[in-house]
Protein backbone atom coordinates (compact mmCIF):
# COMPACT_ATOMS: atom_id res chain seq x y z
CA UNK A 1 0.00 0.00 0.00
CA UNK A 2 1.23 3.46 -0.85
CA UNK A 3 1.82 5.97 1.61
CA UNK A 4 1.25 9.66 0.72
CA UNK A 5 1.36 12.27 3.26
CA UNK A 6 0.25 16.17 2.28
CA UNK A 7 2.88 18.27 3.46
CA UNK A 8 2.13 22.22 4.23
CA UNK A 9 1.98 25.00 1.28
CA UNK A 10 5.88 26.61 0.49
CA UNK A 11 6.67 30.23 -0.95
CA UNK A 12 10.22 30.87 -2.73
CA UNK A 13 10.14 34.37 -1.89
CA UNK A 14 12.68 36.62 -4.00
CA UNK A 15 12.43 39.30 -1.50
CA UNK A 16 13.90 37.20 1.46
CA UNK A 17 15.56 34.59 -0.97
CA UNK A 18 14.04 32.37 1.26
CA UNK A 19 12.08 28.77 0.50
CA UNK A 20 10.43 26.86 2.71
CA UNK A 21 9.23 29.42 4.74
CA UNK A 22 6.20 32.13 4.53
CA UNK A 23 7.33 35.60 4.60
CA UNK A 24 5.76 37.51 7.31
CA UNK A 25 2.29 38.19 7.34
CA UNK A 26 1.51 35.69 3.67
CA UNK A 27 -0.40 32.79 4.23
CA UNK A 28 -1.28 30.42 1.67
CA UNK A 29 -5.46 29.51 2.62
CA UNK A 30 -6.18 26.08 1.01
CA UNK A 31 -9.43 24.07 0.91
CA UNK A 32 -10.03 21.03 -1.14
CA UNK A 33 -13.31 19.61 -2.27
CA UNK A 34 -13.85 15.68 -3.32
CA UNK A 35 -15.26 14.36 -6.59
CA UNK A 36 -15.49 10.43 -6.38
CA UNK A 37 -11.61 9.55 -5.68
CA UNK A 38 -10.30 12.88 -7.17
CA UNK A 39 -9.48 15.92 -5.09
CA UNK A 40 -9.39 19.49 -6.06
CA UNK A 41 -7.66 22.19 -4.00
CA UNK A 42 -8.49 25.83 -4.40
CA UNK A 43 -5.63 28.18 -2.70
CA UNK A 44 -5.68 31.62 -2.02
CA UNK A 45 -2.74 33.68 -1.03
CA UNK A 46 -3.15 36.92 1.38
CA UNK A 47 -0.30 39.34 2.21
CA UNK A 48 -1.46 40.52 5.88
CA UNK A 49 2.23 41.69 6.11
CA UNK A 50 4.63 43.76 3.81
CA UNK A 51 4.97 43.97 -0.02
CA UNK A 52 6.99 41.29 -0.81
CA UNK A 53 7.93 39.91 -4.10
CA UNK A 54 7.36 36.07 -5.06
CA UNK A 55 8.84 33.82 -7.11
CA UNK A 56 7.03 30.27 -6.62
CA UNK A 57 4.24 29.50 -4.96
CA UNK A 58 4.14 25.97 -4.16
CA UNK A 59 0.41 25.10 -2.96
CA UNK A 60 0.27 21.53 -2.91
CA UNK A 61 3.34 19.11 -1.63
CA UNK A 62 3.59 15.31 -1.13
CA UNK A 63 5.80 13.26 0.22
CA UNK A 64 6.49 9.34 -0.83
CA UNK A 65 8.35 6.69 0.57
CA UNK A 66 9.11 4.60 -1.73
CA UNK A 67 9.09 1.07 -1.09
CA UNK A 68 11.14 -0.09 -4.57
CA UNK A 69 14.02 1.03 -6.88
CA UNK A 70 13.18 4.71 -8.11
CA UNK A 71 13.76 2.62 -11.61
CA UNK A 72 10.22 1.30 -11.32
CA UNK A 73 8.23 4.50 -10.98
CA UNK A 74 7.96 6.35 -13.85
CA UNK A 75 6.57 9.97 -14.55
CA UNK A 76 4.75 11.05 -17.19
CA UNK A 77 5.79 14.67 -17.75
CA UNK A 78 4.22 17.00 -20.23
CA UNK A 79 6.62 19.35 -22.53
CA UNK A 80 6.97 22.83 -21.91
CA UNK A 81 5.98 23.51 -25.64
CA UNK A 82 4.52 20.83 -28.41
CA UNK A 83 8.90 20.93 -29.15
CA UNK A 84 10.01 19.86 -26.04
CA UNK A 85 10.61 16.49 -24.07
CA UNK A 86 7.06 15.39 -23.25
CA UNK A 87 7.59 11.43 -22.28
CA UNK A 88 7.80 8.92 -19.64
CA UNK A 89 10.93 8.71 -17.46
CA UNK A 90 12.18 6.56 -14.58
CA UNK A 91 12.99 7.93 -11.51
CA UNK A 92 16.74 7.15 -12.42
CA UNK A 93 16.75 9.38 -15.08
CA UNK A 94 17.65 13.73 -15.43
CA UNK A 95 15.93 16.07 -17.51
CA UNK A 96 16.85 15.94 -21.15
CA UNK A 97 18.25 19.07 -22.75
CA UNK A 98 18.27 19.66 -26.21
CA UNK A 99 21.89 19.02 -28.28
CA UNK A 100 21.47 22.65 -30.12
CA UNK A 101 22.33 25.32 -28.26
CA UNK A 102 19.79 27.98 -30.52
CA UNK A 103 16.76 25.38 -29.83
CA UNK A 104 16.55 25.81 -26.00
CA UNK A 105 14.83 28.89 -25.99
CA UNK A 106 11.82 27.27 -27.98
CA UNK A 107 12.25 23.74 -25.34
CA UNK A 108 12.75 24.88 -21.64
CA UNK A 109 10.88 27.56 -20.25
CA UNK A 110 14.40 29.70 -18.64
CA UNK A 111 12.76 30.76 -15.28
CA UNK A 112 13.16 27.04 -14.12
CA UNK A 113 16.49 26.15 -13.68
CA UNK A 114 17.09 22.55 -15.66
CA UNK A 115 17.30 19.49 -12.04
CA UNK A 116 20.36 17.89 -13.03
CA UNK A 117 19.83 15.08 -10.60
CA UNK A 118 17.86 11.78 -10.88
CA UNK A 119 14.51 11.77 -10.21
CA UNK A 120 14.10 15.48 -10.26
CA UNK A 121 11.92 16.42 -13.06
CA UNK A 122 9.43 19.13 -14.35
CA UNK A 123 6.48 19.09 -16.39
CA UNK A 124 4.62 21.87 -17.72
CA UNK A 125 0.81 21.97 -16.44
CA UNK A 126 0.48 18.37 -15.33
CA UNK A 127 2.33 15.00 -14.57
CA UNK A 128 1.51 11.55 -14.18
CA UNK A 129 3.50 8.88 -11.65
CA UNK A 130 3.04 5.38 -12.20
CA UNK A 131 4.41 3.54 -8.84
CA UNK A 132 4.04 -0.08 -10.42
CA UNK A 133 1.26 -2.12 -10.29
CA UNK A 134 -2.13 -0.08 -9.46
CA UNK A 135 -1.07 2.32 -7.80
CA UNK A 136 -1.12 5.84 -9.53
CA UNK A 137 -1.21 9.51 -8.98
CA UNK A 138 -1.81 11.99 -11.35
CA UNK A 139 -1.33 16.17 -10.32
CA UNK A 140 -2.51 19.15 -12.95
CA UNK A 141 -3.86 22.27 -12.75
CA UNK A 142 -6.96 23.75 -13.54
CA UNK A 143 -7.47 27.05 -15.78
CA UNK A 144 -4.29 28.01 -15.13
CA UNK A 145 -4.29 30.49 -18.13
CA UNK A 146 -2.93 33.26 -15.72
CA UNK A 147 0.22 31.54 -14.86
CA UNK A 148 2.91 28.93 -15.95
CA UNK A 149 2.69 26.07 -13.29
CA UNK A 150 4.61 23.01 -13.26
CA UNK A 151 4.93 20.04 -11.52
CA UNK A 152 7.95 18.64 -10.47
CA UNK A 153 9.46 15.49 -8.64
CA UNK A 154 12.53 15.48 -6.30
CA UNK A 155 14.11 12.29 -4.80
CA UNK A 156 16.11 11.99 -2.24
CA UNK A 157 17.16 8.56 -1.34
CA UNK A 158 13.64 6.73 -1.21
CA UNK A 159 11.73 10.08 -0.13
CA UNK A 160 9.91 11.47 -3.08
CA UNK A 161 8.39 14.81 -3.09
CA UNK A 162 5.76 15.68 -5.89
CA UNK A 163 5.53 19.58 -5.88
CA UNK A 164 2.67 21.47 -7.99
CA UNK A 165 4.28 24.69 -8.57
CA UNK A 166 3.05 28.30 -9.74
CA UNK A 167 5.72 30.14 -11.46
CA UNK A 168 5.22 33.99 -9.99
CA UNK A 169 8.46 35.81 -11.96
CA UNK A 170 8.98 37.73 -9.25
CA UNK A 171 5.73 39.67 -9.37
CA UNK A 172 4.91 41.55 -6.49
CA UNK A 173 2.09 41.28 -4.05
CA UNK A 174 1.59 44.34 -2.58
CA UNK A 175 0.50 44.53 1.65
CA UNK A 176 -2.93 43.86 2.30
CA UNK A 177 -3.35 42.21 -1.43
CA UNK A 178 -5.27 38.61 -1.59
CA UNK A 179 -4.90 36.68 -5.27
CA UNK A 180 -7.07 33.26 -6.00
CA UNK A 181 -4.59 30.49 -7.42
CA UNK A 182 -5.26 28.29 -10.36
CA UNK A 183 -6.99 24.96 -8.61
CA UNK A 184 -5.23 21.43 -8.72
CA UNK A 185 -6.62 18.16 -9.47
CA UNK A 186 -5.21 15.56 -8.22
CA UNK A 187 -6.48 11.89 -8.76
CA UNK A 188 -5.23 8.08 -7.58
CA UNK A 189 -7.37 6.88 -11.12
CA UNK A 190 -5.63 4.22 -13.06
CA UNK A 191 -4.15 7.25 -15.99
CA UNK A 192 -6.98 6.74 -18.88
CA UNK A 193 -9.61 7.34 -16.03
CA UNK A 194 -7.26 10.12 -14.61
CA UNK A 195 -6.22 11.94 -17.72
CA UNK A 196 -9.79 11.89 -19.11
CA UNK A 197 -11.50 13.05 -15.92
CA UNK A 198 -9.02 15.91 -15.77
Amino acid sequence: MLRIKKLNPEIVSSTSGSSGTMPDGVVIECSERFQEEDTIFSSTIVNNGEDVSIAFIQPVIYEVELDHSPRDVRFFLNGYTSFSGTGSFNLEEVEIESYIHNQRQVHRNFHIPRQTEPGCLTSSLFGMLSFGGDSFLLVGFLKCSDYYTQVRTELSGNTLRIIAQIQFENLLLPANTKIKLPDIFVSSKTPIKAVTQY
